[in-house]
């Protein structure tokens, strides 16, 4: 699921926010109750003074805060006091809560006896802590606030750079890479990456620039040689021919067909960015890569059947297209010596398949990798590799399988 940085740094203020607020809350509570019990024990100890300077001049003991009560003994003590005084006798501060009474007590022993200050009366925290609670709350939200338009005006600055960097790559089409783009940006780490994706594009678009070159030239090349071959071979057709030249003149010609393939569809691949979509009669280029292939199956035990309305159309680029299904049905004609060849249209697939000797299945994962071929092929082994390439190019999907009943070939349109 796609998440915005910008909905993810909110998300952090307002959580820091949160956290900070809730502990400064806590903290604030505890230092109210500390300094309230420190100053019930500063009382006590005033208090402890007083007293003992009473027992040393043997008068009347009378503690001179009213809420202060001097106990001689343990047993006198209140009961809220004793009960808790015996499992913790270090303990200086009771609730009579257990009691059922709002009694709360601060003690300081003083000898044998206990100087006692019942102090519910003069808990202040404990009347304002709701009121101390509504104003964490107010506080707390206007923290919320303040802290939604800060972090808003950071990640709209934070997030700027990288917005613009994402239009520039948006904007790529084809092989329109984008060009000088990272001067747009602060020396900064977002200006550092997009140096750093200028300089991959560059190196990119130098890549593609050669191995266009490169393919458009050598097939190039390679058509004048092509031609004189086919020429030659038109003459060796038109001769008498032996029985045993005949099947030599026959793998010239199918390694003619099979390097013109090759190089229609490196010329084709070599054009990306300049190839047009159109809606093409699907029949029609099935019919002419029949005709182009036909020789493959003459002299063969084979029943053909084309199961594809006159009214089927696809949109591709022709030339792509007319390639890929010329390479699959000539590899159906190719590797069928007798049974039957089906060429079905299931909308939006197209599917070729026939009765050959199936493909080994451990060349069957890889059979769209060039180089990949049958022991019994005397092809290149680029074919379908070509074929994927071009299937990819024109969002056409195919795929391949082989089992002992034939060979599949399916081709999908969007």
């Amino acid at each position: 699921m796609f998440s915005q940085i910008r909905s993810r740094i909110l998300a952090y203020f307002i959580g820091l926010v949160l956290l900070i607020s809730v502990l400064f809350g806590a903290l604030s509570f505890l230092f109210t109750y500390y300094v309230e019990d420190s100053l019930f024990v500063s009382l006590l100890e005033q208090e402890k003074v007083l007293v003992e300077a009473q027992i040393s001049a043997g008068q009347p003991i009378q503690p001179q805060l009213n809420f202060v009560r001097y106990y001689p003994s343990a047993q006198q003590l209140p009961t809220a006091i004793s009960d808790v005084l015996k499992d913790e006798p270090e303990r200086i501060e009771f609730s009579g809560v257990k009691q059922n009474n709002k009694a709360h007590y601060h003690l300081v022993r003083l000898g044998d006896g206990f100087l006692v200050a019942e102090v519910s009366d003069y808990l202040v925290v404990r009347n304002i802590k709701g009121g101390m609670a509504k104003t964490h709350a107010v506080f707390i939200g206007m923290l919320i606030i303040v802290a939604l338009w800060l972090a808003w005006s950071f990640a709209k600055r934070l997030i700027k750079p990288i917005e613009q960097l994402n239009a520039v790559l948006i904007q790529v089409k084809g092989d329109e890479l984008p060009n000088g783009f990272a001067k747009q940006f602060h020396q900064d780490e977002i200006g550092l990456f997009a140096k750093e994706l200028e300089r991959a594009i560059d190196r990119v678009r130098a890549f593609i620039a050669r191995e266009q070159h490169f393919t458009r030239d050598i097939s190039h090349e390679l058509r004048t040689p092509l031609a004189i071959t086919q020429g030659a071979i038109t003459l060796l057709n038109d001769t008498s021919l032996t029985k045993e030249q005949l099947p030599l003149v026959e793998r010239i010609t199918s390694a003619q067909q099979q390097m013109q393939l090759c190089i229609e569809g490196l010329l084709a691949l070599a054009r990306e960015g300049e190839t047009k979509h159109e809606p093409l009669p699907l029949l029609a280029v099935i019919e002419a890569a029949i005709v182009e292939h036909h020789q493959l199956i003459e002299d063969k035990a084979i029943e053909l059947e084309v199961n594809v309305s006159n009214t089927a159309t696809v949109t591709a680029n022709p030339q792509a297209l007319r390639i890929v299904i010329g390479n699959l049905i000539a590899n159906a004609f190719s590797h069928t010596e007798q049974g039957k060849i089906d060429i079905d249209w299931q909308s939006p697939r197209l599917i070729i398949s026939n009765t050959s000797e199936s493909i080994a299945q451990d060349i069957l994962p890889n059979v769209f990798e060039s180089g990949t071929k049958g022991n019994q092929s005397q092809g290149l082994g680029i074919g379908l590799s070509l074929a994927k390439r071009l299937c990819d190019q024109q969002a056409i999907g195919i795929a391949l399988a082989s089992d002992n009943h034939g060979t599949t070939a399916t081709l999908t349109f969007a």
